[in-house]
């Protein structure tokens, strides 16, 4: 089974910065020295999503609250960035949060933050319309990190995804030969 979990290559620096466009700002902060993941809503692709999951616990500590929706804490800003690429390609809603908002708060807390993170603008579904995938490598690679599967996808087409994958899919296409086109973007 291939790995959902991205490789370095696909964490660019405008990737980086997609993954950043978490709200509320403040308490996603970018500058602690630990993150604690949470998985806010699983994707439509469960498998995936799990697979995901299993992946992303390997670079940090397992959930040491009883709150559910933390998948994994102590992981780098690269690894939580990684797992949340990882998510998003799952169409799950996820976000990544310093240590310390975790180990302070209360369930309540995090539950009240995941709602407003689900209800961002980066979390809406639009459109995308896959008008070819070419049938090499680099498209095998994005057809398998987007879509969840590399061969047998049929273009054109069109699929719903949130606004955050959408745009990862923006990013990425050019530089896998891909064409593509997004709703209102």
């Amino acid at each position: 089974m291939q790995s959902i979990y991205p490789s370095d290559d696909w964490l660019d620096t405008e990737t980086r910065a997609i993954l950043r466009k978490s709200p509320p700002a403040v308490e996603t902060a970018v500058d602690a020295k630990g993150y604690s993941l949470l998985l806010v809503k699983a994707g439509r692709d469960e498998s995936r999503a799990i697979q995901a999951v299993s992946e992303i616990q390997r670079y940090g500590a397992t959930n040491s609250t009883n709150i559910s929706i933390v998948i994994a804490q102590q992981l780098t800003l690269d690894a939580a960035m990684a797992g949340q690429f990882a998510l998003s390609c799952c169409d799950c809603v996820s976000a990544f949060v310093p240590d310390e908002v975790v180990y302070d708060a209360n369930a309540g807390y995090l539950y009240e933050l995941s709602e407003a993170v689900t209800r961002s603008p980066e979390f809406e579904w639009i459109t995308v319309r896959l008008i070819s995938i070419p049938p090499n490598d680099r498209g095998r690679q994005f057809a398998w990190q987007f879509l969840g599967m590399a061969v047998g996808f049929a273009t054109p087409s069109e699929i719903q995804v949130h606004r955050k994958k959408a745009r990862l899919m923006m990013h990425w296409a050019p530089k896998c030969g891909v064409r593509l086109e997004v709703e209102s973007e």
